[in-house]
């Protein structure tokens, strides 16, 4: 009997590379190689060369070169309007006034692309009115920045120039960013704000994006803004004037101290960018995390014959609140979404519970009356507190319990995570 010989495998060569049909090279080099492997296979040959261009990669500093600074990731750019958000520039483009686009780099961590855009919301009363007063002195809305794993859902303009010509590197502009999202305040919306960088903190500068106060299209799909995007850069005052530069041609300094960008992880549930949920799972393609005055609550949920049920390790008591046969589910959605969207009281009962945990976590005292008023100010709540004293559960009066909702087994091991920002 002959054993069977086990050959090994023979390594790719640029030569069998050179063979590849050039449609199989493409939908290689850009759906299944991250950009260092790419600029590797560029490298092989000449034709790979001019198959594959180097992707553009581009700067964003602020203007002002005596307290100024500059996001610290190298940032791609791909055309948000093309069918896929694949279609990169290249190093020997410029981008457009009045075009939107995707700024992305690879988180090589985690395997994944990681899109710009708004993250958390945060109340903000102006002080200085050549910065930020909307004009009237009232309380405005400032966004953190951050990086979004996997799939891009806000799209970015170069203004400050006329529509369609090209952005000269080192130039001063306005960059303003905006989603689909219908919804105001959302971070995704399409209320389009003005990214600024704020004058030297105790930390250096902040970037964020200054909420604009305005609708900004009239079609609240489109994304457009029109002449709101100037309007929102002058309401950004000195601290919108940004400038972008390609990485090739910028020099780090020590008189511009640079941001790093987190990947957050994608919410489950996101209120307006002021409270986030995340499940145990969403860690897989980024952090849990929020720059700006903020509070992590770490609970435990769990669904048992329609009841969903929350427990924080630093309370005597879970809370539950019932899914109702009326809700809506959509499938493979997060219950607690349903109830945001809805504007459902019992929302704001879970957002009630975890800012009463977070206010224990930190030391101050549990007032259990006050927390049982609140839970019941909605004239259809009513509050059972079960003999043992460890769950209130809010009954909605004249509703019937959907007992046939998809479970979610309890297990204390796996926390979810509430973030409340202010």
């Amino acid at each position: 009997m002959i054993a069977n010989k086990k050959t090994a495998a023979t390594p790719t060569s640029s030569s069998d590379l050179e063979e590849l049909p050039t449609e199989l090279l493409l939908q290689i080099a850009n759906s299944m190689l991250n950009p260092a492997e790419r600029t590797r296979l560029s490298s092989c040959s000449q034709r790979l060369q001019k198959l594959l261009p180097q992707y553009l990669r581009v700067k964003i500093l602020c203007s002002r070169d005596d307290d100024g600074g500059a996001i610290q990731q190298d940032l791609f750019v791909s055309c948000a309007k093309s069918s896929s958000f694949d279609q990169f520039l290249t190093s020997s483009e410029n981008l457009r006034y009045g075009q939107e686009y995707y700024f992305w780099s690879f988180d090589y961590q985690r395997g994944n692309k990681a899109f710009l855009g708004r993250h958390t919301r945060h109340a903000h009363e102006p002080s200085d009115a050549n910065h930020h007063s909307d004009g009237g002195g009232r309380l405005q809305y400032l966004y953190t920045i951050g990086l979004r794993p996997c799939t891009p859902n806000q799209t970015w303009k170069v203004v400050g120039g006329t529509d369609g010509d090209m952005v000269m590197w080192g130039e001063e502009i306005a960059l303003t960013v905006g989603g689909l999202n219908p919804k105001p305040r959302q971070p995704d919306s399409n209320q389009r704000g003005t990214l600024c960088c704020m004058p030297k903190m105790a930390n250096g500068p902040v970037w964020i994006v200054l909420d604009s106060h305005h609708n900004t299209s009239g079609d609240s799909g489109s994304g457009s803004c029109g002449s709101d995007d100037t309007n929102n850069s002058i309401r950004g005052g000195e601290s919108s004037k940004l400038k972008l530069m390609p990485c090739n041609q910028y020099s780090p300094s020590p008189k511009t101290p640079e941001k790093e960008l987190i990947v957050h992880a994608i919410p489950r549930v996101c209120d307006e960018g002021e409270y986030l949920l995340h499940s145990p799972c969403s860690t897989m393609h980024g952090s849990i995390h929020s720059d700006g005055f903020h509070v992590i609550v770490d609970f435990t949920f769990w669904i048992h014959k329609g009841i969903m049920y929350f427990g924080s390790p630093v309370l005597p008591f879970s809370l539950g609140i019932p899914i109702l046969e009326t809700d809506i589910l959509d499938n493979g959605a997060c219950p607690l979404a349903n109830l945001l969207n809805i504007k459902s009281a019992r929302w704001g009962c879970v957002i009630y519970y975890m800012a009463v945990a977070a206010d224990v976590g930190e030391g101050k005292n549990l007032n259990m009356q006050r927390f049982l008023q609140r839970v019941t100010e909605h004239r259809d709540h009513q509050v059972i507190v079960n003999e043992s004293k460890d769950l209130v559960y809010i009954n909605v009066l004249h509703k019937r319990v959907k007992t046939m909702a998809d479970p979610i087994p309890r297990n204390d091991d796996a926390l979810w995570r509430f973030i409340l920002s202010w």
